[in-house]
Parts: structure tokens; C-alpha cells; sequence
């Protein structure tokens, strides 16, 4: 019997967002199908034609930053997005044996798009950018958290991984803490039932919250990351996890 081919096999379970009706989509969830790919891709076991996988992972990436234009997201926000994702992806066909990895070796989606090859560093160069303006940067920032969760290691990948999981760490509390500056906007009366000396308390309840509410993005997700049944989606939820206990 046939070996049904990687791409094809990919392309019957990704939800193909070509059509946005709802235009409130969260930068996570237009992400979908691309994280979707890379988890699929850790487990396969051979990814088949070069080319054709190629072909593939440019038609979801071109689909990404069509839906976000439709969506309304600004063009700065894409590119980072595009990066994290992009450099995702390129490590995981690099770290599954194949003609593909060979293909990438030489010609790494990152070097058609922005031109370098130096996702290693740089993803977590963007990733520092975007930290300076968390608030303004959340959605972007939750992507960057998702690629990591999902493995990417970057320069990290031979030595570094207490650093890195450092790294998702603070990531996620910024995330949190940003989440908690938009409930304490909306609902300031609610969160003013705190004093200052039970300012630890104030942080725990709210991280909580905001906890939560990435588990609600995740949520918007779930029903294609359901079908990677994998350590990855374990990496992801113990993340939450670990956020909400903090």
C-alpha cells in the first residue's frame, strides 16, 4: 500500500483559513495551521519531496499575512510573527533526517524571505525588541510564547536550557502582567479591594486571570492542536500550568 504523501496528508488537516468572516481573530489563531505543520512535521517520519513540502509551508505562510491584512493587523506585527514562525519551522525540518534537512541545510526558508540565516540569534533579538513594549506587542509576544513551548531552541539547542526555559518563564509572567494592566483598566473598582501590603496577593489573583485568558487563545486553537497528540501540546499546557501556580 502507498505511503500517503506528507503534504497531502498535512493539507487534510489544517483548517485552510482562506476565507476570514470574523475578522476579531487573534494573531495566535491565524497561526494555526502554520503551528499545526510543525508539530506534524516533528512526527513524521519522513516529510517527502522537498519541494513540494516547501511549496506547502509557502502557501500557509502567504495565507497567514493575507488573513492578518484582512484582519487588520499592522504590518510590523506580521513580520515579527512571520519571523517566529518561520524560524519554528525551519528548525523542526533541520532536526528531521531526510532530503529535506539536506535541502534545508543549503537553503533555509529564512534566507528566500529576510535574506540571512541567522534565525538562531535573531528570534530571540525580536523577541527582546518586542519586551520593551509588551503591552503594545501582546499578540506577537503570544506567538513568540508558542513557539518556544513548541520547541524552538535557537542558539539555545546545544547547551543553554536552563536559560531558555528561564526565558518562556519570564515570557509568560510578561504576558500575564500585561493581561492583568488590561483587567486592572477595565475593572479598576474590582482590583482596588487590594491594599498595598497585600500587594502579593494583588499579583497572584490577577496572574490567575490572565492565566486564564490565554488559555482562552489557546482554546481558539485547540481543536487542530488536538489532533498533534504529542509532548508537545504536554509542553504547552504545563507552561499554563506552571503561570497559573506562579
Amino acid at each position: 500500500m502507498a505511503t500517503v504523501p506528507f503534504t497531502e496528508t498535512i493539507s487534510a488537516q489544517t483548517l485552510n483559513l482562506s476565507s476570514i468572516s470574523d475578522t476579531s481573530r487573534s494573531l495566535a489563531a491565524l497561526c494555526t495551521d502554520l503551528l499545526l505543520i510543525a508539530i506534524k512535521m516533528r512526527e513524521a517520519e519522513d516529510l517527502g519531496e522537498p519541494s513540494a513540502l516547501r511549496k506547502l509551508i509557502n502557501y500557509y505562510l502567504e495565507l497567514f499575512i493575507k488573513n492578518c491584512k484582512l484582519s487588520g493587523v499592522d504590518d510590523a506585527a506580521v513580520l515579527d510573527t512571520q519571523y517566529a514562525l518561520v524560524s519554528l519551522l525551519d528548525e523542526t525540518v533541520l532536526s528531521s533526517p531526510g532530503v529535506c534537512r539536506n535541502y534545508w541545510i543549503s537553503r533555509p526558508l529564512q534566507l528566500d524571505i529576510f535574506g540571512n540565516n541567522i534565525a538562531g540569534e535573531e528570534f530571540y533579538r525580536r523577541l527582546n525588541h518586542l519586551l520593551v513594549e509588551p503591552a503594545e506587542k501582546n499578540e506577537v509576544l503570544e506567538v513568540y510564547y508558542l513557539c518556544l513551548c513548541l520547541g524552538f531552541e535557537g542558539k539555545y539547542k546545544i547547551s543553554g536550557t536552563a536559560e531558555r526555559l528561564k526565558i518562556i518563564e519570564h515570557l509568560g509572567l510578561k504576558i500575564c502582567s500585561t493581561q492583568v494592566d488590561f483587567v486592572n483598566g477595565i475593572s479598576p473598582h474590582g482590583l482596588r479591594t487590594f491594599d498595598i501590603q497585600s500587594k502579593r496577593h494583588f499579583f497572584l489573583f490577577p496572574i490567575w486571570i490572565a492565566a486564564s485568558v490565554l488559555i482562552m487563545i489557546i482554546a481558539a486553537i485547540w481543536i487542530v492542536l488536538d489532533r498533534a497528540h504529542n509532548e508537545h501540546i504536554d509542553l504547552l499546557m504545563n507552561a499554563f500550568e506552571k503561570m497559573v501556580e506562579l
